[in-house]
């Protein structure tokens, strides 16, 4: 499919660039019998569009945000243009060719999806409308990087697509100039909490995992657990997703809708890979000390870190997978000997940056391919850690620990590894932890800590998580 790119001349305010959208898209256009995909972008120059306040006001539509660590890029869409992706696992085939599609789109042309966390995915349940792997074109998306800020929406212009691809665009931008529509829902109450596996399978499965670790099936596991909440009405996904953002700054913070009732959205601390030309960046991210109260505690959390034999055992089994992982990809790879401490709002992590120099450019599927999944979310070895969760987790982890990012013009890519999220489908809330097992784990206290992380993950999603805290 060919790619046209048309860029409007500046203007002052986002609501200045949503009437010109307007107004461009009421003039009278040429049709054409190709199939082109046209992006028509107008700069901001004046203000930054409040990104997460305009994808409030569209409720019940298909939406994507993703915000990066350090700030660079913001971008928020509303409907979608085009999509691509399947139930099964062809990715690698399915992401050669989007790369291929997008390969000569303009910088700030990308899509937004995820890959889920195993190779298969049934056409029912909970994470149906996500497929094995998705990304969709934003019909209309604001975005600010370093550069600036815009507003761009995508067409189909072929003659049976264009007259439809107008209206739904216009639908959408009529839609920001509409004063909100004043939120009539009362708050969501939790009716009853469900976590599976519950504490016996919980219990019955690190016994069974135990039993392979001592048998040299592999050295560690990551065993995953979810709690599903059941409202008494629908709830707000977008409510949800601003107040974890508000509370985890320094994060990946994502959200995507690929329909009105099903979101899944998050902030994560780890990136699984960025690529820009042939320059590949990943990071070791493994072994944890919450912050202090005071400075002093603190920097002593953060040496008791450092100085671990056990977090230092843990930390350096993903450097040497990943680095292992890149060195099958790349001519060349780069870090540090020693790791650094990455300290979030609430916790502190080793930290290793990884840079690689890739064979060539556009390699989103073989690096997604190498690097996913991590110890940190899977276990070691790797293959016979994925099996054994394909095996005895009772449900399917979707999008949870999976990457989830962007691919755009000229095959660079960025996905973060979806952890500290949670997915909502109508009245229901499944929120996801894991522990890792090695030798000597112990059910009932790996038990009590997923229990902590769900409870604080709760806690920032402001969701209250036992079902009485409603009432």
């Amino acid at each position: 499919m060919q790619l046209h790119y048309e860029l409007a001349a500046p203007v002052r305010t986002w609501m200045d660039a949503v009437q010109t959208a307007i107004d461009w898209c009421k003039a009278e256009r040429q049709s054409t019998d190709e199939a082109h995909l046209l992006r028509y972008e107008v700069p901001i120059e004046a203000d930054k569009p409040p990104l997460m306040d305009i994808l409030a006001d569209f409720d019940g539509r298909r939406r994507v945000f993703w915000r990066d660590r350090d700030d660079r890029l913001q971008v928020g869409g509303v409907g979608e243009a085009w999509s691509v992706g399947g139930l099964s696992w062809t990715m690698r085939d399915g992401l050669a060719e989007l790369v291929s599609a997008l390969q000569d789109a303009p910088g700030r042309m990308r899509v937004f999806g995820g890959v889920c966390f195993s190779g298969e995915l049934r056409s029912t349940g909970p994470w149906k409308d996500f497929g094995a792997w998705r990304f969709a074109l934003p019909r209309v998306e604001f975005g600010i990087d370093q550069d600036g800020a815009w507003l761009a929406l995508h067409l189909k212009t072929a003659p049976q697509r264009q007259e439809d691809d107008i209206v739904q665009a216009l639908d959408v931008l009529h839609a920001f100039t509409t004063p909100p529509k004043p939120q009539s829902k009362k708050a969501a109450k939790p009716l009853d909490i469900a976590d599976l596996p519950d504490l016996a399978q919980w219990t019955n499965g690190v016994d069974s995992a135990l039993k392979d670790i001592e048998a040299g099936v592999f050295r560690k596991v990551v065993f995953a657990r979810r709690r599903r909440v059941r409202f008494s009405q629908d709830a707000d996904p977008m409510h949800m997703f601003i107040a974890l953002s508000t509370q985890e700054q320094a994060t990946f913070r994502f959200f995507v809708q690929p329909a009105p009732d099903s979101a899944f959205f998050g902030a994560s601390p780890e990136r699984l890979f960025s690529l820009r030309g042939d320059r590949i960046l990943t990071e070791a991210l493994a072994g944890t000390r919450p912050r202090g109260a005071t400075d002093a505690q603190d920097s002593a959390l953060a040496t008791e870190l450092l100085n671990s034999d056990k977090d230092g055992r843990e930390h350096d089994a993903v450097v040497q997978m990943l680095t292992g992982a890149l060195q099958q990809l790349s001519e060349s790879v780069e870090l540090d000997r020693s790791p650094q401490v990455m300290q979030l709002t609430r916790v502190q992590h080793l930290y290793t940056p990884i840079v690689a120099r890739a064979r060539c450019r556009g390699q989103v599927a073989e690096t997604l391919d190498g690097l996913h999944p991590t110890p940190a979310v899977c276990g070691s070895p790797r293959d016979a850690a994925q099996r054994w969760i394909t095996q005895n987790e009772p449900f399917q982890r979707g999008l949870y620990a999976a990457p989830v990012g962007w691919v755009g013009g000229g095959g660079d890519a960025d996905f973060t590894v979806a952890i500290r999220s949670a997915l909502l489908q109508d009245r229901h809330l499944d929120v996801f932890s894991g522990a890792g097992l090695v030798a000597g784990s112990d059910a009932q206290t790996e038990w009590q800590e997923i229990d902590h992380k769900i409870a604080a993950l709760c806690d920032a999603l402001e969701v209250p998580w036992r079902a009485d805290d409603g009432q």
